[in-house]
């Protein structure tokens, strides 16, 4: 309701003035010019994602309606310079806008809301829900961190992703061990080198808490391994130090315009993310 009435009030504005008297044309340039300019304080408010007092918007709807009762056609009765004046205040409005090469009489919502920049879902004002996608850099916080993309698309609120994480390493070994160093033929003797391969699969969903803020989780498959190089140079799987199975995670993710940052937590470990929303 309240866009709407947003969009009302700068329709309004572009209504011809008219009077009986030449104060009254000043006086309703005056009231004019006034809201037009807080009708560009309160578009520029939406576009940053912040909320609009329903009460500022019945008191500017209300001054509208008293000026409407002055406002008819009237550019015949009116002064060359208030016309001027008239044509001023609608080139400093649209200026905001979108371009356009002539001042049109009536300004059309398409000019006041752009649909690639909506308002947050707290927000009072409705928003248009569009398509979106976002890719992203995510990398694991540990002391071997893995790196991975998390990519994903939604409509509105809702969306899937797919994240995969790795961490750089050999997966192939030549037998097993534990961690005490027993093996199926006696003790190991290893030469010092370690290796921590790791693999993770997820996909998952997310919400939009807000315009900005988003919630998501998500199960996979997880791959972390252990490995120890014996003085022969060929490897041992620690086995009660590696784990393979399920896993799972969850956290927020923050869209900006264009920008797109989020952190979370997995049962391997938590992990940030950062990158660009489509």
């Amino acid at each position: 309701m309240k866009r709407v009435a947003l969009i009302l009030a700068a329709l309004f504005c572009f209504i011809p003035l008219t009077a009986q008297e030449k104060d009254r044309y000043d006086i309703a340039l005056d009231q004019y010019e006034n809201i037009c300019i807080r009708c560009l304080e309160l578009r520029k408010a939406l576009d940053i994602g912040e909320i609009v007092s329903s009460q500022e918007m019945s008191d500017l709807l209300g001054k509208l309606e008293s000026l409407r009762q002055t406002l008819a056609e009237g550019n015949v009765e009116m002064s060359d310079e208030q016309r001027k004046r008239l044509e001023l205040i609608k080139a400093r409005y649209l200026a905001y806008g979108e371009p356009s090469p002539t001042i049109p009489d009536i300004i059309t919502p398409s000019v006041l809301f752009s649909l690639d920049e909506t308002p947050a879902y707290d927000s009072p004002i409705s928003r248009q829900p569009s398509l979106n996608a976002f890719i992203l850099a995510i990398g694991g916080l540990s002391k071997y961190p893995d790196i991975g993309l998390m990519c994903g698309t939604g409509y509105g609120k809702w969306g899937g992703y797919l994240s995969l994480r790795a961490r750089a390493a050999h997966f192939k070994y030549d037998y097993k061990c534990d961690s005490t160093g027993n093996t199926d033929y006696g003790q190991i003797w290893t030469n010092g080198k370690v290796y921590h391969p790791k693999l993770q699969m997820t996909a998952g969903v997310y919400y939009g808490i807000t315009w900005h803020w988003h919630a998501f989780a998500g199960l996979g498959y997880s791959s972390t391994c252990l490995l120890w190089e014996d003085i022969d140079g060929r490897l041992a799987l620690v086995t009660d130090l590696s784990h393979k199975g399920l896993c799972a995670e969850a956290g927020v993710l923050f869209f900006y315009s264009h920008i797109a940052v989020g952190a979370g937590l997995s049962t391997t470990g938590p992990f940030v993310a950062a990158g660009y929303r489509f």
